[in-house]
């Protein structure tokens, strides 16, 4: 399963390979769009959505934050990531029409980050996709982080860790939250019911009879205290 991040990642790098000409969506073409996704005005693009997906919006923003702080650990900002593989891609027509497949370089990183989501899981985001396009050898990602001005190795190592470790952290969060949801709650304990009626004398009804109707009167927790002393 998809977040809605995931997807509208995608959509997203569904038109910026359109709009240059591509016949699929490349791995780096996805790259700007999860770049894309973090500079959007969230509230605003999500104006006419339907209500469930409206109250996603907070999920929806820390996803792509996720992507922004992980860039931000190798000093860059999604918006220069994105321009620099612009850049890097280019054109190579006039618009394409829609809709465009992935590519099977695409396709099987969608692969990976579903296994690495299944570890807590969780469905697949785009910080998932990410962490497995930066195992594999991508010259035109590696050319834009050469225009960034970044040692290529030592960008991808630090970018792959940082996205890591946010995974980590947020499916342990994810974990414990459905852990916590699991927990049954207590049942509040419920006070005897006090007569305003006025009671009976020991002479109308037996002293063991009394003590009986007392009991009973207790909470169940409390009457198995009563009954042990």
């Amino acid at each position: 399963m998809n977040t809605i991040s995931l997807n509208l990642a995608w959509s997203l790098a569904e038109m910026e390979a359109s709009e240059a000409g591509f016949s699929s969506i490349t791995p780096n073409h996805f790259w700007i769009g999860c770049c894309k996704g973090c500079d959007l005005d969230l509230t605003k693009f999500l104006s006419d959505a339907k209500p469930e997906i409206k109250a996603l919006e907070e999920q929806i923003r820390q996803e792509f934050k996720m992507v922004a702080d992980s860039l931000q650990s190798v000093d860059i900002s999604p918006v220069e990531m994105r321009r620099a593989l612009r850049k890097s891609l280019g054109k190579v027509g006039g618009p394409s029409s829609r809709p465009i497949s992935r590519h099977p370089d695409l396709r099987a990183a969608f692969k990976e980050g579903a296994n690495l989501a299944s570890m807590y899981q969780d469905p697949l985001s785009p910080s998932h996709v990410l962490h497995s396009l930066l195992s594999h050898v991508d010259e035109v990602l590696d050319q834009c982080i050469g225009l960034l001005g970044k040692d290529t190795n030592a960008f991808k190592e630090k970018l792959e860790d940082q996205l890591l470790t946010l995974i980590i952290e947020d499916g342990e969060n994810r974990v414990n939250l459905r852990e916590k949801a699991k927990e049954p709650k207590e049942s509040p304990i419920r006070k005897p019911h006090l007569s305003h009626n006025k009671p009976k004398t020991h002479n109308q009804i037996p002293l063991k009879t009394l003590e009986n109707q007392k009991i009973r009167n207790i909470p169940h927790r409390l009457r198995m205290r009563c009954s042990t002393n």
